[in-house]
């Protein structure tokens, strides 16, 4: 979904409402969320089921201040053999890694998660209503 209001998209950015009309704001909503999937593999070529795939946009302005429920930063757990799933992200760019369940207590929240991710992580474009597939490897921790 979009809010876009005086022609802006504010979906990530918050406006005070005392200071402005809700008249001007429209927000749409899609049956035709994106998705994007794929398989993290381990070293050999196995489906990793210990993984966390994180998912966060390239642009760092989204990395911190992104409340209870951050529309662009997602992780999810590999299924048994190794798939993932992230649904309903906003079209843009992200980066997109996977990490070995035990790395996962390298960082102290998830900000610092983001930031050394970024390092290893692959960009993947995400558009409106399609679906993106992309593999990845495991990695065993951003500290390497």
């Amino acid at each position: 979904h979009h809010a876009v209001y005086q022609g802006v998209d504010i979906s990530d950015e918050s406006i005070q409402i005392e200071q402005h009309s809700l008249d001007d704001v429209a927000v749409t909503f899609t049956n035709h969320p994106s998705e994007l999937f794929g398989t993290v593999y381990r070293a050999g070529g196995l489906g990793d089921s210990a993984a966390t795939v994180a998912v966060f946009p390239v642009d760092p302005r989204y990395w911190s201040d992104f409340g209870w429920a951050p529309r662009r930063l997602r992780t999810v757990r590999t299924t048994e053999a190794g798939r993932f799933e992230v649904l309903g992200l906003p079209a843009g760019k992200y980066r997109i890694a996977a990490y070995a369940d035990a790395a996962g207590n390298e960082w102290a929240n998830l900000t610092d998660m983001i930031q050394g991710l970024s390092r290893i992580a692959e960009t993947v474009d995400v558009k409106d209503g399609e679906r993106t597939s992309i593999d990845l490897m495991t990695t065993l921790g951003a500290k390497r």
